[in-house]
Formats: C-alpha cells, structure tokens, sequence
C-alpha cells in the first residue's frame, strides 16, 4: 500500500533541509551543512566496506513503496548520503499499476449499486446515471500522478539524490546506471519487487 509515512500539502512536512539536518555517520556527528557532494571517506574501519571511499551511505535501486520509505527514514532520520535509481514513475507497482488503480475502478463500479440502495432508502431519484469512461480515466490519472508527487516530494525534502534511469548492479559495492555512470555506496537495497513464477507442474 502506500507510504504511511508520505504527506501532502496539508500534512506535516517530511524530512529536514539539508542546511539544518545533523547527521550521524560511523559514530560522528556533523552538520548536514558539511555535507561535500562526490566520494567521501567512510570513517568506520569494521564491517561492510570498511575503510573504503563511498560516493553514498546507501543506493537503493527501485522506487516503489519499500524502496522510497527505505532511502527517506535512511537520509531523513539518520543523515545518511542515499541515493535512489527509478526508471518508470515514483511509486512502484502498488501505486501506478496495481493496488491504487484496482480500488478507484472498485470504487467508480459500485456507484450504481449505491444508487440503488439509496432509492430504497427514500431517495427515489438516485440515479448513478451513464458511465463516463475517458472522464474516470481522467481522473483516475491525476491521482496517480498526485500520489506519485508525494512520493518524489518527501525524497527530495529528505535529501535522497534522485536518477529517473534503469540501474543495475556491478559488484557489492558498486551501481551502474544506465546512462553509463557509475556510483559506489556502503550498502545497496535492490528493491525492485517481484513477478510470479509458475512452478512446472501439471495442472498450473
């Protein structure tokens, strides 16, 4: 589903601005003014990649629901350098091809269902009337497109760089994108979800 964390205009800022944000990372804490764009000296010499040079604390490689809550707590919340790779729209399969659009044509069909109960109920004029396809269609877009704008908005408040561009990996610590830059990072998320797979058996 969504992002809970996500709000619009009306709602709660999300994240700090990178001029006020303090930032903790291997045990020191600086002021996200500090904060120099390029490879930096990873300053902790045990675990993964220790001692090694990083362009980010993180890269996450998918910008669906989990990839997008994953890079905000990390940058907003624990001032790490995050970036994230998305080559279709913000939001993932939930929200620009699945669960969000399923629930709105759920939700348009059940009209004339409410019309006819509300008849019962002494309304005898209620009438859902013709649908109007290319109207919900519509519709039904600017609402995705709003959905995926909270998504993009809460990123860039929380100071997550952003590639609208196919990523993939190169070794443990190294992303490629596809327009041929490359990015090295502490950890990489892969959070590019998942198809169904049918097993081989008879019957499927």
């Amino acid at each position: 589903g969504r992002d809970p964390g996500l709000r619009d205009a009306g709602g709660r800022a999300v994240g700090n601005s990178r001029r006020r944000r303090t930032r903790v990372v291997s045990g020191n804490v600086r002021s996200g003014a500090d904060r120099q764009p390029g490879r930096q000296r990873d300053r902790n010499d045990s675990g993964a990649g220790g001692g090694m040079t990083f362009d980010y604390d993180l890269f996450v490689i998918g910008g669906g629901s989990g990839g997008v809550r994953a890079a905000r707590i990390a940058a907003s919340q624990h001032g790490a350098r995050v970036a994230l790779a998305e080559e279709s729209r913000m939001g993932g399969t939930c929200v620009i091809r699945g669960c969000v659009p399923k629930k709105l044509m759920i939700f348009a069909s059940q009209a004339p269902a409410a019309a006819a109960e509300a008849r019962g109920y002494g309304w005898p004029d209620a009438d859902a009337g013709a649908f109007d396809w290319p109207a919900f269609r519509g519709r039904l877009h600017d609402e995705l497109s709003r959905l995926e704008g909270i998504y993009t908005d809460g990123l860039r408040a929380a100071g997550v760089d952003i590639h609208h561009t196919r990523a993939h990996l190169v070794d443990h610590h190294t992303v490629a994108l596809a327009d041929g830059r490359q990015f090295t990072a502490k950890h990489i998320l892969i959070a590019v979800g998942g198809r169904p797979s049918l097993p081989g058996i008879p019957g499927e």
